[in-house]
């Protein structure tokens, strides 16, 4: 049984914002659009991500990432929090660039919160297709 979680924002939102509409297992809605893959979410921006397990995260699939220049990265394991490796996210840390991991439910609640601030952040969630 797959559960939907609605995601409604208190505060007002920039209408150039992209906003996450809701999340389910291995899957995300934003703007009025559904994703069954892993993704890279900016404020204004939604890009394809290459990634379908934390075995995946590299130099390499992390460079986009650090080519957005965030503040902040959440990064999304999963329907569940998986643990990364430190070795794997230190191109992020070698960048400046703080990441917090947790489950992709939590990672989309929070990337709305960071939006009603204004703060530049990624949002990379691993979906399994």
């Amino acid at each position: 049984m797959s559960s939907s979680h609605t995601l409604l924002s208190r505060d007002p939102i920039d209408a150039h914002y992209l906003s996450i509409d809701s999340y389910q297992p291995n899957a995300v809605t934003i703007a009025d659009h559904c994703y069954t893959h892993s993704l890279l979410i900016t404020p204004t921006q939604i890009f394809t991500w290459p990634v379908t397990a934390l075995a995946d995260l590299t130099a390499e699939s992390l460079q986009p990432i650090i080519d957005l220049k965030p503040d902040l990265v959440l990064l999304g394991t999963g329907e569940t929090f998986e643990l990364v490796r430190a070795e794997q996210l230190q191109p992020l840390y070698a960048a400046g660039i703080a990441i917090e991991c947790m489950n992709n439910y939590a990672a989309c609640r929070t990337h709305m919160v960071l939006l009603a601030e204004k703060r530049r952040v990624v949002t990379a969630l691993i979906l399994l297709s």
